[in-house]
């Protein structure tokens, strides 16, 4: 959640604002506490506020990012960036050029994108998904989409069924951060997001503790707090 107020409101992202918004969604969607309607009203009145409060009195191009100014408009770049990712992925669709490899083959299909602006420190697509396809090929967009899918269904499995507070609130973090992640991988790329392969480990270890939690420690009594009640397997003496 830090991370993505960092992006959305102090580096300006877009894509920050967009997987803020998603991450913002999700825990809203899967929170179960009585006055939801009361927190969404306080954390939309706190993003106007925090919103305007930048675009006012500091020097963090919010306003000229979001209006597209000289020197802001970063989108049609992007759009040259995924149309030479694309025709690198069309070179070899099912396995990919390689990992790694990127670099190397796209200078073939600069024709494709006449307006492309080389950066020789990017070595990849901005794209995160595109970068998939042209690395991995269509095989490894859908291994890596199995992945999320699995993380999603672990994540939504420990909320409904753990009879842990606190693992079920580890659990809605972890998802609205995995959410909002996937969705800035629309304009980044997995090379800069190594902390949504430190979510999915978190979200599969916590997966696996609840689900032994719940085989070996049977009508395990919870505390009224969720701070520090994940049950690990405890060992009893005879």
């Amino acid at each position: 959640l830090i991370m993505h107020i960092v992006n959305a409101f102090a580096a300006s992202s877009r894509a920050g604002w967009l997987g803020f918004f998603g991450c913002m969604t999700t825990f809203l969607l899967f929170i179960q506490i009585k006055r939801k309607a009361l927190l969404l009203a306080c954390l939309f009145t706190l993003t106007i506020v925090l919103f305007a409060g930048l675009a006012v009195f500091s020097n963090t191009p919010i306003l000229s990012r979001l209006m597209g100014e000289h020197g802001q408009d970063s989108i049609s770049e992007r759009g040259e960036d995924a149309k030479l990712g694309i025709n690198t992925f069309r070179s070899d669709p099912i396995l990919g050029v390689g990992m790694g490899n990127v670099e190397i083959v796209r200078h073939r299909f600069l024709s494709v994108a006449p307006n492309y602006i080389e950066k020789p420190w990017i070595p990849y697509f901005t794209n995160g998904y595109i970068q998939i396809l042209a690395e991995c090929g269509l095989i490894g967009l859908c291994s890596y989409l199995m992945i999320v899918i699995s993380f999603i269904m672990m994540m939504i499995k420990v909320m409904r069924h753990s009879p842990n507070p606190g693992q079920r609130t580890m659990a809605l973090g972890l998802l609205s951060s995995f959410i909002g992640h996937l969705i800035m991988l629309v304009a980044y790329n997995l090379h800069d997001s190594e902390i949504i392969w430190l979510i999915t480990g978190l979200g599969m270890a916590l997966f696996k503790i609840s689900e032994n939690g719940n085989k070996t420690i049977p009508n395990h009594r919870v505390p009224s707090s969720w701070v520090g009640t994940i049950p690990y397997p405890q060992r009893h003496s005879k």
